[in-house]
Parts: structure tokens; C-alpha cells; sequence
């Protein structure tokens, strides 16, 4: 798996980075969270199509979804530098696979802001 859409921010040229993406997946060590479409890489987080620098997150987040008022899932939601607003997994309710993710997340980038609260969120908007 090689995202086609690279959301990252970075000097390098497309293929130099998509080239550096795959080599990433194709030397994969750790567990991927394969129901979730996400690949934690030694310097990315791959996401369906989409792969993002761990230095490129500022602030992550657990949210949760309903439907008709009744809880449906979660939503792990990242945004980076460029304040883009990311989903990058979700789940059906009952499962607790993004606190996980989110763990592991923030091991690769311990300056990230984990966490919904008033704190981050002004943390954010005047990043």
C-alpha cells in the first residue's frame, strides 16, 4: 500500500517523498492497525491515502460520532501544522482500538497535544 495523496509538509519533491513513504511500508516493523486502513511507520502516519509526519502533528483527539442520538463510533482526528483537520481512523462503538493508536502516536511525537480540552484548543488556535 502507497498513499497517492501525501499530506505532509516537506521540501522534498513528490516522488522523493512518496518514494520514502513506500520504502517506510515496505520495511515495516511494528503492528499495523489493518481494520483501521493505518499503517504507523518509523516516520509517518499512513492513512488510506494520506500520510503524515509525526513532527507535523500538533494536536490530536478522540471524538466521539452519533447517529439519530445514539453513540455510533469514534473518530481519531490530527491536525498538523497547517491546521488541517484530519480523520485519520475510526471505530464502531464499543471499541477502544484509538486510544491505542493515540497512545502510540504520541510515543513517536511526545509534543503533541493530546486531548480535547480548553488547554489544547487555545494551544492550537494560537499555534
Amino acid at each position: 500500500i502507497v498513499p497517492v495523496l501525501i499530506k505532509s509538509k516537506n521540501n522534498l519533491k513528490d516522488t522523493e517523498l512518496l518514494e520514502d513513504v513506500r520504502h517506510e511500508l515496505l520495511n515495516l516493523t511494528d503492528t499495523p492497525y489493518k481494520k483501521q486502513h493505518l499503517y504507523l511507520t518509523k516516520k509517518y502516519v499512513v492513512s488510506g491515502i494520506q500520510a503524515i509526519r509525526y513532527e507535523d502533528i500538533i494536536w490530536a483527539y478522540i471524538v466521539e460520532v452519533s447517529k439519530y442520538g445514539i453513540k455510533a463510533g469514534s473518530n481519531l482526528i490530527v491536525y498538523t501544522k497547517d491546521k488541517k483537520e484530519n480523520v485519520i481512523a475510526s471505530v464502531t462503538a464499543g471499541n477502544n482500538i484509538l486510544d491505542n493508536i493515540l497512545e502510540d502516536i504520541h510515543n513517536r511525537n511526545a509534543n503533541i497535544k493530546i486531548g480535547y480540552n480548553a488547554e489544547n484548543k487555545e494551544f492550537f488556535e494560537n499555534y
